[in-house]
């Protein structure tokens, strides 16, 4: 029986990689647990209007924006580390601020979603690509796509301490979701020390012993006269010489880096994968319908809180299997396509069948159906492949930077997608989830004709495929270690000079 990509993944790996995006879930456990401070307000309505309510919930997609621009110069400053310090020392305190409102006016609460934006963007950024940049080639998808697992778990969590709530008084029900969001943060500062620096970062600051010692504990089971670990060194200190002028921590390093990502064919072509990959149309809308449809087939209005915790356990499951099996199994190019053509397939299945699902239980039944099918496919195929791909086509020197950009994108995609839905449903109504199909079937296109494969890769080799003259051409072929193709499984202490398990 063949094996996984992650199953020889070193558990101490695992263990750091659990960390890292320990506050990754914090973001869905934050936006899920809010209902519990919306319905208080909404009790509280003499004191608090609507524009509060979306308020609420805006300033922390305000702070985590502004908190992207600036994320990429954070990490590069002092190492992914110092982000993740920053990071979490930002959403700590933005949780006290919010904790510790009266609700009497709502401008502490407010700032405290801000702050805690603010700190969010940053820690994920750090922690995004530490693990990018610790993980083994040939499992990076693998181990990358766990963050998404941990975010579902956030926001399963989330619901689960609202609907917990439920005894406690009106008072209690808003504020211990929200103090309950100190604990990823705090859990990251005081295991800071355990979390290794990234190699890459140690080699751009010259620091070549520490980054051999960690490749060779993270990749070749403490063997640092590893083939894998000495070819990814020498890799790793040429990509470093060529871009030094870009790895500069001054404010003119700083800006030639930004520059240089709008500088080459090679680079404008990486951005427009952001592009494509960022603004893919998703299942946002699969669900637009589901409580009409409950409510008006005469369907238990009760079903609606076991659709959502269900519509997160399936998302949960199918996320982590997707990570686990599929991804550096079947490469990121055919993730993508499979993921698209689902989705579309979905988009149309749920627009035939909402047609009719408002005059009939079992036609309900079968939307809602049809809506956990889509979000399964979804959730095992493309969301492990949103970050990772965005990590994995970029040259250290511009990464961080490069990650800032694509959160912007993210972002105006987001409301490019909320201002498209308002017309389209307000015009189309159901009609729209065709389009919305449509759209679909457009990104499996550009999917095939445009995306390189980076499955197996080292990052700098991925780097010279994008310098190329056919990248997608170069990224099919067998990732190699210098001349020698890697076996179909390599992750750690399977090649020429590696040593066994660990002794315990």
């Amino acid at each position: 029986m063949a094996k996984i990509p992650i199953s020889n993944v070193s558990s101490r790996l695992l263990a750091i990689t659990a960390l890292l995006y320990i506050n990754t879930a914090f973001l869905n456990y934050s936006t899920a647990s809010g209902a519990s401070l919306i319905m208080y307000f909404s009790v509280q309505a003499h004191k608090h209007g609507p524009g509060d309510l979306l308020l609420f919930f805006a300033m922390f997609r305000i702070g985590s924006i502004v908190g992207g621009l600036i994320s990429g110069f954070v990490v590069d400053w002092r190492g992914r580390r110092v982000g993740l310090a920053i990071g979490s020392l930002l959403i700590i305190a933005g949780t006290i601020i919010q904790g510790s409102t009266s609700l009497e006016s709502s401008s502490q609460l407010l700032a405290g979603r801000l702050i805690s934006g603010f700190g969010f963007a940053i820690t994920s950024s750090a922690a995004t690509i530490l693990v990018g940049e610790l993980s083994p080639p040939k499992a990076r998808g693998s181990i990358m796509g766990l963050g998404t697992s941990a975010a579902y778990v956030g926001a399963l969590l989330g619901l689960l301490t609202t609907y917990g709530m439920a005894p406690y008084s009106a008072e209690l029900k808003w504020r211990l979701p929200i103090l309950f969001q100190l604990l990823p943060s705090c859990i990251v500062l005081f295991t800071l020390k355990l979390i290794p620096e990234s190699p890459r970062f140690l080699v751009s600051r010259g620091q070549i012993d520490a980054a051999i010692e960690i490749l060779a504990n993270y990749h070749a089971r403490g063997n640092k006269d590893s083939d894998i670990v000495r070819f990814q060194m020498k890799e790793m200190r040429e990509e470093s010489e060529r871009d030094q002028a870009y790895t500069s921590t001054t404010f003119v390093g700083s800006m030639r880096a930004v520059g240089a990502i709008f500088s080459s064919k090679a680079t404008l072509y990486r951005l427009f994968l952001c592009w494509v990959i960022s603004w893919a149309p998703g299942i946002t809308y699969l669900d637009y319908y589901v409580s009409d449809i409950i409510i008006e087939s005469e369907l238990s209005t009760g079903l609606l809180l076991g659709y959502g915790i269900g519509l997160s356990v399936i998302a949960l499951v199918c996320s982590l299997g997707g990570s686990l099996f599929l991804i550096d199994t079947i490469g990121r190019r055919r993730t993508g396509l499979y993921s698209t053509i689902f989705i579309a397939l979905s988009y149309a299945a749920v627009g035939g069948a909402t047609a009719v699902a408002k005059t009939s239980s079992a036609a309900a039944i079968a939307t809602l159906v049809l809506v956990y099918v889509g979000y399964a496919a979804y959730s095992a195929l493309w969301s492990p492949l949103e970050d990772v791909y965005a990590l994995e086509i970029w040259p250290f020197a511009l990464r961080a930077k490069a990650m800032s950009a694509n959160y912007i994108l993210s972002g105006l995609s987001g409301y490019f997608y909320s201002y498209i839905s308002s017309y389209g449903f307000g015009n189309l109504d159901g009609t729209f989830l065709f389009v919305i199909g449509g759209l679909c079937a457009v990104w499996a296109a550009l999917i095939w004709f445009f995306v390189v494969e980076t499955n197996g890769h080292t990052l700098e080799a991925i780097d010279k495929i994008f310098n190329s003259n056919h990248p997608i051409k170069e990224s099919l072929k067998p990732p190699k270690f210098g001349d020698e193709a890697i076996p179909d499984f390599v992750v750690e202490g399977d090649l020429k000079g590696s040593v066994g398990d660990e002794k315990a």
